[in-house]
């Protein structure tokens, strides 16, 4: 025989939550450490408008050896970070069994990673430094430089899509109704 399963009553019924839409997607960044990479392009920015910022040709020095210094440590610590990620591959794909040698491959990986952070860090509070109040809020103020370091944006090339032909469907083209066979 068929029996069937009580329907609550909506005294019983559990409450639904609406899901808001906009929570959905990666999460916002917003903590402390948010946007402290966006400050070396502002202050590399800086540099090309010098005379807007009313930056001195000795700050301008100052500030250009203080990125050179501080792009060959972080450089070095970009290698070292390489050969952390190819030990934790290493690691990954070995019979080992053990969490410990993983745990510490990945340690290994988020000190070196830390440590570049904390360089960029030490780097903008020293050009903070060379910088008046006004001239730091200046910079901070004018909008994130576009496109690359030339300025030129993104540009159309083979790896992006562009065949040549026209056609811009992108490398994955040759989907849908219209595609030419």
């Amino acid at each position: 025989a068929f029996t069937a399963t009580p329907v609550p009553a909506a005294a019983d019924a559990p409450e639904i939550t609406p899901v808001n839409m906009d929570s959905m997607g990666p999460p916002k960044r917003d903590g402390p450490m948010d946007g402290f990479h966006k400050i070396g392009r502002k202050i590399r920015a800086a540099i090309d408008h010098a005379e807007e910022l009313g930056l001195t040709a000795d700050q301008v020095t100052k500030i250009r050896t203080l990125l050179q210094d501080n792009r060959s440590v972080v450089e070095k610590l970009g290698l070292d970070l390489e050969e952390k990620q190819i030990a934790l591959k290493r690691v990954l794909m070995s019979d080992a069994d053990d969490i410990v040698p993983i745990k510490a491959a990945i340690e290994a990986m988020a000190n070196v990673k830390t440590t570049m952070a904390l360089e960029h860090i030490k780097a903008g509070i020293a050009v903070k430094k060379i910088m008046s109040k006004e001239q730091w809020q200046k910079m901070m103020d004018r909008p994130l430089p576009r496109g690359d370091r030339d300025g030129a944006g993104m540009k159309k090339d083979k790896s992006r899509g562009d065949r040549g032909d026209g056609d811009d469907r992108g490398r994955r083209g040759g989907r849908g109704p219209d595609r030419d066979e």
